[in-house]
């Protein structure tokens, strides 16, 4: 039954891995649910209830430091809401029409449209999506330090 947990646990880290660079997936959570299966399924010993207050603060740091940065970045080279805007909807456009790739190019597109919309010039809107490119740089690195530290505390936790 344990190595079952672990592997069930293992899965849905995975996954929530994968949630780090693909928006559509939630990451964190996943994560946090993996930790919280494998601990409630073994009856809190490896994972106790503050390792999982822990995991929750993570959790939350990861969440909201993300978006945090992606907003930084954005508004940091003077974005107006019109391309905050235009990226989300371009992100979300590239991601259905072609996964990783699609939806890094349609967030930079979405960024630049939105921002002719507004009335930038041209030379103004690309330095803003690459801007945009920037924050989705940082904070996937970010999501993926919280990840891992998440992860590796859990790991060692299991095997202690």
């Amino acid at each position: 039954m344990n190595q079952f947990i672990f592997i069930l646990s293992l899965i849905l880290i995975a996954i929530g891995y994968l949630g780090i660079f693909l928006p559509v997936l939630p990451g964190f959570p996943l994560i946090l649910i993996g930790i919280f299966v494998y601990a409630l399924t073994t009856g809190f010993t490896s994972i106790t209830v503050p390792w999982l207050l822990l995991f929750l603060f993570l959790t939350l740091l990861g969440l909201v430091g993300d978006y945090l940065v992606g907003l930084f970045t954005v508004k940091k080279m003077g974005a107006s809401k019109h391309g905050i805007y235009g990226a989300l909807l371009g992100s979300i456009v590239g991601l259905a029409l072609g996964g990783l790739p699609g939806l890094i190019i349609g967030q930079l597109a979405g960024m630049v449209l939105g921002e002719i919309y507004y009335g930038k010039e041209i030379r103004g809107s690309l330095r803003l999506g690459v801007g945009v490119f920037l924050g989705y740089i940082l904070g996937t690195v970010y999501k993926l330090t919280i990840a891992t530290i998440m992860v590796v505390i859990f790991l060692i936790r299991i095997f202690n």
